[in-house]
C-alpha cells in the first residue's frame, strides 16, 4: 500500500499577520482513499485551534523511494480540490500570543516488516491554541484535553499515521504507527510569514536619467 504525507497551512486570522503549515505521513490504499482520508483532518485538527485560527488549504503528496545508496524520499504531488473550504478553528477562545505552542510526545511502534530505524516519539509542536490555554501555568481545560486524546486516536485509528521509513537495504517502506500522546509542557515556537503572498519587488527600481 502506498504512503502519503499531508501538509496543512494555518494561518492566522488577527495581527500579527503569521502562519505556519503541519504535515502528517500516513497509509492509504490509493490517491483516492488519500484524498477521503485527507478530506476528515481539517475538522479533526480545527478542534485543538482557536477561533482565530483557520486551515486555509491542505496538500497531499505521494511518497516514494529513492533507491540504494541514496534511500531518499520523493514526493509526488496528488491533486485534490482546486478551491478547498477554509476551515475556522472551533475553540470559541481568542488566541492574542500566535506563537504560543504545546509540546506533545507521540510516541510510535515498530513497522512491519521490520525497519532499520528505531522507533522514537514525535515531539509535536502542537500550534494554533487558545490563550486560554496558558495562564502562568499550563491549564488546558478538561473538555479540551479529551480532544487531544481524541485527535490522537483519529491519528492512529483513522489517518493511520506515524513515522514512514525505509527498511535496511532501502527497498521499501514501512510505518511506524504512532500510538499515543503526552501532553509535557507549553512552549514558544517561531511563527512564519502568511500564505498566497504576492512576489516581487517591494518597490519600483530606481532608473537613473
Amino acid at each position: 500500500m502506498p504512503f502519503y504525507r499531508l501538509t496543512a497551512m494555518i494561518q492566522f486570522g488577527a495581527q500579527p499577520p503569521c502562519g505556519f503549515s503541519e504535515s502528517w505521513d500516513f497509509l492509504a490504499a490509493d490517491d483516492a482513499g488519500a484524498i477521503a482520508q485527507g478530506n476528515s483532518f481539517p475538522k479533526e485538527r480545527a478542534a485543538l485551534m482557536s477561533q482565530d485560527w483557520s486551515i486555509i488549504g491542505v496538500r497531499l503528496s505521494r511518497i516514494a523511494i529513492v533507491g540504494f545508496p541514496d534511500c531518499k524520499k520523493k514526493f509526488e504531488p496528488v491533486q485534490t480540490a482546486i478551491c478547498p473550504a477554509v476551515q475556522r478553528g472551533l475553540i470559541p477562545s481568542d488566541a492574542d500570543t500566535p506563537w504560543a505552542a504545546v509540546l506533545v510526545r507521540v510516541g510510535t511502534k515498530q513497522s512491519t516488516p521490520s525497519v532499520g530505524t528505531v522507533p522514537r516519539p514525535r515531539m509535536w509542536q502542537l500550534r494554533g491554541i487558545p490563550d486560554s490555554w496558558w495562564t502562568g501555568v499550563l491549564s488546558i481545560p478538561g473538555p479540551e484535553q479529551a480532544e487531544i486524546r481524541k485527535f490522537c486516536k483519529y491519528l492512529r485509528d483513522q489517518l493511520t499515521a506515524g513515522h514512514v521509513v525505509p527498511n535496511s537495504g532501502c527497498t521499501e517502506f514501512g510505518l511506524q504507527l504512532y500510538t499515543d500522546c503526552c501532553v509535557k509542557r507549553i512552549s514558544n515556537r517561531q511563527i512564519g510569514r502568511p500564505f498566497f503572498l504576492l512576489r516581487g519587488r517591494r518597490a519600483s527600481p530606481v532608473v537613473s536619467i
